[in-house]
């Protein structure tokens, strides 16, 4: 095959212009910040147990309040935790650097590691009520940052791996915040169970809907666990035995329901037989 000149001096300026346009996507600063907050967040965590400082378990449960995490449940945190950084490493991908999703929540991810590290340092000073605000707030602020992420991916502009950090994250969050709640609310004198069994009965109809809405089983299902585990671990009032127990069983059927129909394959359509054909011609 013989090349022209015109076609050598085509082709090769046109090579050139093509490489010289594709240029490197800065990440963004933000994308940093969340990294070191939840490498920083991970670290005051360990450090607040190797002191032995007070631990929110530990206060949760002087309190009496009936809806604390066990013990596993804590442990569980740990790997969420883990995970999310995890998540924060993937972000600086070169491959990911034009997904937006992670600039959505990057200044989240920095809100929750801050506020996560001030609770820990408010258990010092033993005040429950701001223990309760805080994870209040945190719970709140992981459930705008789940809701940003999930938009992002039932738009197709994100994959589906991006959302399990923030479920596992937002379900962890509520839970802390409802037992903060609860013991708060029992400190303040109401011996009655009803109120805890509100606060399951409110999360509990929350995830339901966030996982059907959003196709989302990894939510329900580590409520679904945590919810159980509580019923396990501690001697709970029958009432609020009875809602846990449900709660926890609606929570678990609603992740499976959802798992099954998401990743069930689909029927192909059948073609008309031979003899159906003949009879439209």
């Amino acid at each position: 095959m013989i090349s022209t000149l015109h076609d050598l001096s085509a082709r090769g300026p046109v090579r050139v212009a093509r490489h010289a346009l594709v240029r490197a996507v800065p990440v963004p600063h933000w994308r940093y910040a969340a990294l070191v907050a939840l490498v920083a967040g991970f670290a005051h965590d360990l450090v607040h147990g190797r002191i032995g400082a007070p631990a929110l378990a530990a206060q949760l449960d002087d309190q009496a309040s009936a809806l604390v995490p066990p013990a596993s449940g804590f442990v569980a945190w740990s790997v969420i935790q883990v995970v999310m950084i995890g998540y924060g490493l993937a972000q600086l991908g070169e491959g990911q650097r034009r997904v937006a999703a992670y600039d959505r929540v990057s200044r989240i991810i920095v809100l929750i590691a801050a506020l996560s590290s001030l609770r820990l340092s408010m258990l010092m000073q033993g005040e429950l009520w701001i223990t309760a605000a805080v994870s209040v707030s945190i719970a709140v602020a992981a459930a705008v940052a789940y809701l940003r992420v999930h938009r992002e991916i039932v738009a197709e502009r994100a994959s589906a791996w991006v959302g399990v950090p923030f479920s596992l994250l937002l379900g962890w969050t509520t839970m802390l915040a409802i037992s903060a709640l609860d013991a708060t609310i029992t400190r303040a004198g109401c011996p009655s169970p009803a109120p805890a069994v509100m606060l399951l009965a409110v999360a509990a109809v929350g995830v339901i809907y966030l996982g059907l809405h959003l196709r989302d089983f990894v939510l329900p299902a580590l409520v679904a666990w945590l919810v159980t585990a509580i019923c396990a671990t501690n001697l709970l009032p029958p009432m609020v035995g009875t809602g846990a127990l449900l709660a926890g069983a609606l929570c678990a059927i609603v992740a499976i329901v959802i798992a099954a129909t998401r990743f069930s394959p689909t029927r192909p359509v059948a073609s008309p037989s031979p003899s159906q054909r003949s009879r439209r011609a």
